[in-house]
């Protein structure tokens, strides 16, 4: 015979002697009760109550707590005797679903234990989602007095205590991402002619993430875009114009959901270099070069020299038809220039000699500088002009080296002229850890890679200034 309820309600068990023989149901009475409780034998506890200290709750997907084998919660059991025995089961928010004998896909429980302490952890990381579980407590003391069959552990519900519904959340991660040069990108056509990359970089990227790169807008043809690396090939044929690219971070799985996505944009524009052509003052004696006698009115305190002119440059608006050009000087100081006419003007009263002035040209998109030539009581000079090689009838203003080239050499000369005078060769600005030039020759010893600009001269005859030009050279990697 044994009662539920002791004194301390139902958190005690009590096993009665055998006095079964005493009384049948049929006599069992309020006296009877009270006699039985006065000589029950020794009280024992059972399970009371669980509880669990969640270590885990709401967590994003790319925590570090989001991974096998972390602790997500502590349970402690409240009375008992044991060893005890943890079960962990998955259910829904309102804890109506599973059965405490059903494993748990998501987690696991250490046990059994004798102290009633077990901890919940992860089995694997967890997907973007909400996981509901509880864990049962069973107590599986094999005292008789305390359960009537210790034989059968389920048999026996005071054997077992379970926690409310347990909760946890993990959260999807939303990454950034950001141009590693986020202004816009402005290249020349020749410039443009070297491939380049476009990078971008997100936060956070791991081996579940990717980065994309696609052309959204503008002029869609100008380029070509590697969408895995964002290297640039400009496609050429004199073309320009402005072009917008985006970088997208995704995630690689397409069936995952862990993480949002993010793109950034730029823009990249390839403009037309521009070129400026200078025209001499109506009175000058040449019509390429101004070139006037000692004391005419053009070289005299406000005389006009003549007048210089953008050309060839990029609209201010891309795909507009107006280019607005600006002037500047930038070495002369006998002269001046009008910033939006390109009128020249005298600020001196010049004597006989060539005087060297340089003008910068610009457009919205770029500059460039103009060496003009003014000659005063000498004729102009000749047209010294460079060539790819001695044979080529060609005009270039740029050569491009690779570092490894041999037997490199540069070639300028005045066809067709009379003057025996040799042409001299010397580097005008850049590194001398790029190149060396021989004056005599032209032959060019590499060093480096970069790019400087080469002079050609050549001494006038008698009353005749002195031929220069001028060729970019630049030496690529191999």
């Amino acid at each position: 015979v044994a009662f539920t309820k002791g004194p301390g309600g139902y958190n005690q068990r009590y096993k009665l002697p055998n006095y079964k023989n005493l009384f049948t149901s049929q006599t069992v009475n309020q006296a009877n009760l009270a006699f039985f409780f006065a000589i029950q034998t020794p009280q024992y506890n059972i399970v009371d109550s669980i509880s669990a200290a969640m270590q885990i709750n709401d967590i994003s997907y790319d925590n570090s707590k989001n991974d096998a084998n972390e602790v997500v919660a502590e349970i402690d059991t409240n009375n008992g005797e044991g060893p005890y025995q943890f079960f962990v089961h998955d259910t829904n928010a309102s804890g109506s679903n599973g059965h405490y004998l059903t494993p748990s896909q998501y987690f696991d429980i250490t046990g059994p234990s004798t102290n009633g302490k077990a901890t919940v952890t992860m089995k694997n990381k967890l997907p973007v989602g909400d996981y509901y579980f509880r864990v049962t407590v069973r107590d599986e003391s094999t005292n008789e007095l305390l359960y009537y069959t210790p034989s059968n552990m389920d048999e026996d519900k005071f054997r077992r205590k379970e926690t409310g519904v347990l909760h946890v959340k993990i959260t999807k991660v939303n990454p950034t991402i950001a141009f590693d040069i986020p202004t816009q990108t402005k290249k020349s056509m020749t410039d443009a002619a070297t491939s380049w990359n476009e990078t971008a970089t997100a936060t956070p990227f791991n081996s579940d993430l990717e980065i994309k790169y696609t052309i959204t807008g503008g002029d869609i043809g100008l380029i070509d875009l590697d969408e895995n690396t964002g290297a640039v090939t400009y496609k050429g044929n004199s073309a320009f114009g402005q072009v917008t690219i985006r970088a997208t971070v995704d995630e690689i799985d397409p069936n995952a959901d862990n993480y949002g996505s993010a793109y950034a944009e730029k823009t990249i524009v390839i403009y037309r270099e521009l070129d400026g052509v200078v025209t001499p003052d109506s009175t000058s004696t040449n019509q390429t070069t101004p070139t006037f006698a000692v004391g005419d009115a053009s070289v005299k305190i406000g005389g006009t020299i003549g007048a210089i002119q953008g050309i060839l440059g990029t609209p201010d608006t891309i795909g507009g038809s107006t280019t607005t050009y600006s002037y500047a000087m930038k070495s002369g100081s006998y002269f001046s220039v009008d910033p939006k006419t390109g009128v020249i003007k005298c600020n001196a009263n010049l004597v006989e000699g060539t005087y060297k002035l340089t003008i910068t040209v610009s457009d919205k998109w770029s500059s460039k500088d103009i060496e003009v030539s003014v000659n005063v009581g000498v004729a102009a000079a000749e047209e010294l002009k460079f060539y790819s090689d001695r044979n080529a009838i060609t005009v270039i203003n740029q050569k491009k080296v690779k570092y490894t080239d041999k037997n490199v050499y540069v070639f300028a000369t005045v066809k067709g002229s009379t003057n025996t005078n040799p042409v001299t060769y010397k580097i005008k600005d850049g590194s001398s850890n790029v190149i060396t030039i021989n004056s005599s020759t032209g032959g060019v010893t590499i060093k480096g890679v970069g790019t400087v600009t080469i002079v050609a001269e050549k001494e006038g005859v008698s009353g005749q200034a002195k031929a220069s030009s001028e060729l970019e050279f630049i030496v690529e990697a191999s």
